[in-house]
């Protein structure tokens, strides 16, 4: 329930976007509309509308002030909203003036009720951000990753996921900074560790490459991809004969080392 506020679902459903008239106007126009026209003996043309109307207006001021309950009722509101605009500009008695004044003062009340609306949490944000990556927005999933740690700065999931998108839009210093981050907070993760080594690889940092799948496979000794980099970071490095140990280990653990390296290591230290 706290995943979403009434200001994320503005800022989400593009509908809501486009309506320039505040909803207190419409609202109170269309309850004005409704009764002149029940007033003019048109009852059952509107009777079934209306009470759609009444309906999700009981709704609003009973369970929520959400914005996703008010944009159904928009639509219908809104013809009886511009019936209701036609009198006003045509004019009106005392009597008239006076419903007018309720049916506008109404909604205007009812908002000034404080509803608790909840306030989105950071793993609310970091949900979102996983939505929009998994559909390729990444810009905005950075966003998003942003403001869940924005709402709680030791967030793990969220400097990962955000580490991770960085990386994937080239910024591998801030993605670093991240990951640093996650593993500060817990340290015993293996796959902080790893992911970390990795862009240490392609930063060329080998030594701490190194170290970072050492410290991943010191926390989870089966970790096969782990050996699996580390058998290429050993490579680089010239320790062939320990490469060839993370080969074995790689292997044993599931993870089949790509052969291409297996020939480039062979050229470099045939295995015995």
């Amino acid at each position: 329930p706290c995943n979403y506020n009434v200001y994320l679902e503005r800022e989400m459903v593009p509908v809501l976007r486009y309506l320039v008239i505040p909803y207190w106007v419409i609202l109170g126009l269309g309850m004005y509309g409704f009764i002149r026209g029940v007033g003019r003996g048109c009852r059952n043309g509107i009777s079934l509308v209306g009470l759609y109307i009444l309906s999700i207006f009981l709704t609003l001021v009973i369970f929520s002030v959400s914005s996703r309950f008010r944009a159904p009722m928009v639509p219908a509101v809104g013809v009886f909203g511009g019936y209701g605009f036609t009198q006003v500009i045509s004019g009106f008695s005392k009597r008239w003036f006076g419903v007018l004044v309720v049916c506008l003062g109404l909604p205007i009340l009812i908002s000034l009720i404080p509803y608790p609306v909840p306030i989105i949490t950071a793993g609310g944000y970091n949900n979102l951000g996983v939505a929009l990556e998994k559909k390729g927005r990444i810009n905005e999933a950075v966003v998003q990753y942003r403001r869940a740690l924005d709402v709680d700065p030791n967030y793990f999931s969220a400097h990962i996921n955000l580490a991770g998108a960085l990386a994937e839009q080239g910024k591998l210093d801030e993605a670093v900074v991240h990951y640093q981050q996650a593993i500060l907070i817990r340290p015993t993760d293996p796959n902080a560790h790893f992911s970390l080594g990795v862009l240490y690889g392609e930063k060329g940092l080998i030594d701490d490459e190194v170290r970072e799948y050492r410290e991943a496979i010191r926390l989870r000794p089966n970790f096969g991809e782990a050996h699996n980099n580390l058998a290429v970071a050993l490579y680089y490095k010239g320790r062939y004969d320990e490469a060839w140990e993370e080969v074995r280990l790689s292997r044993r653990y599931g993870v089949s080392p790509d052969a291409s390296f297996l020939k480039a290591l062979s050229e470099k230290m045939p295995r015995h």
